[in-house]
């Protein structure tokens, strides 16, 4: 090997010195200050000892590296997703129970089946930004604050409510402490929930995955007990309209009627038809009688009555039914509904 080994120091004149050093079964030899002979030395000390370090922290950095991978979601044995160094109640469980979950001996089974809680593969990016976003403790204030943190970029959190891919601000201890932006995507942010649920390709996929991970936060809320107030419903998040669907997959005002009517119309699979039902007594309809009152209350008015009878003023509202009765009972269920034509 290559090495350099000092073999004799001998005062030359008194004030200065003559270095010998050997390099292999070569010698060298030349004239240098006894300070800077000795800063010489020094500095070839300290190369060798780095070197040696180098070598003992590459070593160190590599099993480090490994050790931080296997902690990362994708390689954790656990059946739950999180961010490595999050709190381990922030893990939402990759499968779910679709029924009733009931306690046996202290530990919690399922009373029905066990499904897959996402719709891609439970330990990937997207589901851990979830599970830093829906962390079930960080709800709002009663008047829709936040608390701030005191680094600067655990500041700027406002309340959001999040229902089918995208966020509103919220006013209210049911909303989600969220920050809206951050230039590093180290920091989960609306922005980058947003990015992520606009993919391309996986957009779709992520965007389900946010819904489940919401629904899995508001459960928690839900299962502690004592703080309903905390706990988003679509009736709270449609803020007095008729509400339908599930939390984080609301759906308000008329666009429950049209999903409730899309929902009476008969199914028309030409590939399965299915088995015709028996045929229904006759119904009166108005043009039979004018003035009928025997169809759920209604009363023939006129043609056009829609338009005319309220002066225009109105919201007309178009939906798909099978008959004037399903039409009726719909109008019936149906607050805001004044009149129906058909």
């Amino acid at each position: 090997p290559f090495w350099l080994k000092p073999f004799w120091l001998k005062p030359f004149f008194g004030s200065s010195l003559l270095v010998a050093v050997r390099l292999g079964d070569k010698w060298l030899s030349t004239r240098a200050m006894p300070l800077t002979t000795m800063l010489f030395f020094l500095f070839g000390m300290t190369v060798l000892a780095d070197l040696n370090v180098s070598i003992f922290l590459a070593n160190d950095t590599m099993s480090g590296m490994l050790a931080r991978r296997l902690q990362w979601p994708r390689f954790s044995k656990a059946d739950c997703v999180k961010q490595a160094r999050a709190h381990q109640a922030q893990c939402i469980p990759c499968k779910k129970c679709v029924g009733r979950e009931v306690t046996y001996q202290g530990e919690s089974q399922c009373d029905g089946e066990v499904v897959n809680r996402f719709v891609g593969n439970c330990k990937r990016d997207a589901t851990v930004l979830a599970s830093q976003l829906f962390t079930p403790w960080h709800f709002c204030t009663a008047d829709g604050g936040c608390p701030q943190g005191r680094r600067q970029k655990f500041r700027g959190r406002v309340c959001w409510v999040f229902n089918k891919g995208t966020f509103a601000r919220f006013s209210g201890p049911a909303g989600v402490c969220i920050k809206e932006h951050w230039r590093s995507r180290h920091i989960p942010t609306v922005r980058y929930a947003l990015a992520n649920m606009q993919h391309g390709v996986n957009g779709g996929k992520n965007t389900a995955d946010f819904v489940a991970a919401y629904q899995w936060s508001m459960e928690q809320r839900k299962s502690w007990g004592d703080r309903p107030e905390t706990v988003m419903t679509c009736q709270l998040f449609c803020m007095g309209q008729q509400a339908c669907g599930k939390v984080g997959d609301c759906s308000c005002g008329q666009e429950c009627v049209r999903m409730s009517a899309l929902a009476l119309v008969p199914p028309n699979d030409h590939r399965n038809p299915r088995p015709a039902p028996a045929p229904a007594p006759p119904v009166q309809i108005p043009d039979q009688k004018e003035n009928s009152t025997e169809l759920a209350g209604f009363r023939k008015l006129g043609d056009g009555a829609c338009l005319t009878e309220n002066n225009g003023t109105g919201t007309l509202a178009l939906v798909a039914v099978a008959n004037l009765d399903a039409c009726q009972r719909l109008c019936a269920i149906e607050g805001a509904c004044l009149a129906i034509e058909f």
